[in-house]
C-alpha cells in the first residue's frame, strides 16, 4: 500500500470511475480533458502489462547470466539500483562493476506516463487545479498528496527570480513590491532575491528565508496555487493598483515573497515580535479581517528583513542635493521614493477639487458642501483619471507613467537610475513599464526617499 507506483495506478483507476460517474452531474467539468485521460488508460495499462512481462523475462534471464551475478549479490547486500521517479523520463541506473554493462534499461517509466496523464487536466491554470481537485474530493475521490503537490508544482512558474510582470492589486503593499523591483534591477539585488528562496523538490515546498529577521516560512505548491486564486479575490483596502486582488498579479516568485512577508508581519502582530525595533502593529488594522497584514509598511523594513542591513532616508531640502551626489556615483543602489499626490495640490477657495472620505482629491460637483475646503492642481504632469501622470523624456519620449493616485496618502515607487536631470522609475502597479522622467517633474511629489548601497557591507 505504500508503493507510490501502485498508489498512482489506483488513483488513475478511481479518477476514471469518477469521470464516468460525473459526466452528467457537473456540466462545468471539462470533459474533453478528462476523456483524454480515460481514453489513454487502456494504452497505459497495456504498456504496463507488457513492461511487467518484460521485466519478468529480463529477471529470469539475468538470474542465469554470469555478467549480472554481481548485481544480484549487490541486491542481497542492500545496494539497490537508484530510480529517479515522477518526471515521466525515469531512468534506472545499473550498478554493475563492469562499466560496459552500465546502461538505461527503462527509458520511460510507466509510472511517469500515468502520472503525467493523470495531472494533465489539473495543470493548465490555478483555477483548473482547484476546480478538479475540489470536484474530485466532493465525489469521494481521494488524490494522494504527492500527486497533488506534483500537479500544483506544474501550475506554478517559480524560479527564484522576478522574470514576469509584477502588478500591485488590492492590498497596500507598494513598499514591498517597490523594494523587490528595486532589488531586481541589479545583479547584486537579484542574488539577494535568489538567496532568499529555497526549494525542496521531494516535498514540492518553497521556503523564504528572512536573514535579518532570522525567520523562514515554507509553503507547499498547493498552498501557492490557492494563493494565486486570491489574486482575483476582493480586498477592501483603499485605493491601490490595477485591481482588487489580495496579492499582486503576474510573477509567481513575487507572490511567494508576499505570502512569506505576510506571515512574518502576522507573526509580529500576534506575538509582538519586533525585529530591529520594527513595529508591524503601527502599520495595519489588526482587527480587520479584510485587510492583509501586508497593508502599509516601509522599504527600510523590507530591506532589513531580507538582508539585515539598514537603509538611509533623506527628507526635505536635503533630497535634491543628495540625489545630485548619488547621480555622480557609480554604486549598486537600491532606491525607492515615497511620493504623495497631495503635493500636486494647494488650498484655493475657488479650486476645482476637494478631498473625499477616501482621502482622494475629487472634482467639486453640485453635491459638494459649500463649506468644504477646496484645492487647485498646479504641479507637474496631469491628474486625469484620478492619477498623477508624468511624461517620459529621452528614449522614453512619448510614453507616460502614473506615479500615484490623487491621494493624500504616500505611495512607494522604484528608482533604477539617477542622473543630473532625470530619474528612471518603476511603479509597482506595473513593473513592465520602466520610464525615465525629468527630475524637476518628479521631485515636487517627494515626501522622502530611501536608499542603500549593496556594495556597503555595513550592517
Amino acid at each position: 500500500n505504500n508503493n507510490p507506483f501502485l498508489k498512482a495506478i489506483g488513483t488513475v483507476e478511481e479518477f476514471s470511475k469518477f469521470r464516468n460517474q460525473n459526466k452528467e452531474k457537473d456540466a462545468s467539468v471539462k470533459l474533453t480533458d478528462v476523456n483524454k485521460l480515460s481514453d489513454n488508460l487502456d494504452n497505459i495499462f497495456e504498456s504496463l502489462d507488457k513492461k511487467e512481462q518484460e521485466l519478468k523475462t529480463n529477471t529470469d534471464k539475468k538470474t542465469n547470466n554470469p555478467v549480472n551475478n554481481n548485481k544480484a549479490k549487490n541486491k542481497k547486500s542492500g545496494n539497490k539500483p537508484t530510480v529517479q521517479a515522477g518526471t515521466g523520463q525515469d531512468t534506472e541506473i545499473e550498478q554493475d562493476t563492469n562499466a560496459e554493462n552500465k546502461k538505461s534499461v527503462k527509458p520511460k517509466s510507466v509510472f511517469g506516463q500515468i502520472l503525467d496523464t493523470l495531472i494533465k487536466p489539473f495543470t493548465k491554470s490555478s483555477k483548473d487545479f482547484i476546480h478538479y481537485k475540489e470536484l474530485a474530493e466532493t465525489n469521494g475521490v481521494q488524490l494522494s498528496d504527492s500527486i497533488v503537490q506534483y500537479a500544483a508544482d506544474k501550475v506554478l512558474n517559480l524560479n527564484k527570480k522576478l522574470d514576469e510582470k509584477v502588478a500591485q492589486q488590492g492590498t497596500g503593499d507598494c513598499y514591498l513590491l517597490a523594494t523587490i523591483n528595486a532589488l531586481n534591477s541589479s545583479e547584486s539585488g537579484k542574488q539577494i532575491i535568489s538567496d532568499a528562496i529555497t526549494y525542496d523538490p521531494k516535498k514540492h515546498t518553497y521556503t523564504v528565508n528572512f536573514a535579518g529577521a532570522k525567520k523562514s516560512y515554507s509553503f507547499t505548491a498547493e498552498e501557492i496555487v490557492y494563493a494565486e486564486e486570491k489574486r482575483h479575490a476582493n480586498a477592501s483596502t483603499g485605493v491601490v493598483g490595477e485591481g482588487r486582488g489580495w496579492y499582486s498579479a503576474g510573477d509567481d516568485d513575487a507572490l511567494l515573497l508576499e505570502m512569506a512577508y505576510e506571515k512574518l508581519r502576522q507573526e509580529g502582530l500576534d506575538t509582538g515580535f519586533k525585529p530591529n525595533r520594527f513595529d508591524f502593529s503601527a502599520s495595519v488594522n489588526y482587527n480587520d479581517p479584510d485587510v492583509s497584514a501586508l497593508h502599509a509598511g516601509t522599504v527600510s523594513e523590507v530591506i532589513y528583513m531580507l538582508t539585515g542591513k539598514e537603509t538611509k532616508d533623506v527628507t526635505g531640502k536635503k533630497m535634491h542635493t543628495k540625489l545630485d551626489e548619488i547621480a555622480q556615483q557609480n554604486s549598486d543602489y537600491v532606491m525607492t521614493l515615497a511620493i504623495s499626490g497631495s503635493n500636486g495640490y494647494t488650498e484655493d477657495e475657488n479650486g476645482a477639487y476637494y478631498v473625499n472620505d477616501d482621502t482622494l482629491f475629487k472634482l467639486v460637483d453640485d453635491n459638494t458642501p459649500t463649506d468644504t475646503q477646496r484645492y487647485s492642481f498646479n504641479n507637474h504632469g496631469s491628474n486625469e483619471n484620478y492619477k498623477i501622470t508624468l511624461n517620459g523624456i529621452g528614449d522614453c519620449e512619448g510614453e507616460t507613467i502614473s506615479i500615484t493616485n490623487n491621494s493624500v496618502g504616500a505611495h512607494a515607487i522604484t528608482v533604477t537610475k539617477v542622473t543630473e536631470d532625470s530619474m528612471t522609475l518603476i511603479n509597482p502597479w506595473d513593473s513592465s513599464k520602466v520610464i525615465t522622467v525629468a527630475r524637476e517633474d518628479i521631485e515636487p511629489y517627494l515626501i522622502y526617499f530611501e536608499y542603500i548601497s549593496l556594495e556597503d557591507k555595513r550592517k
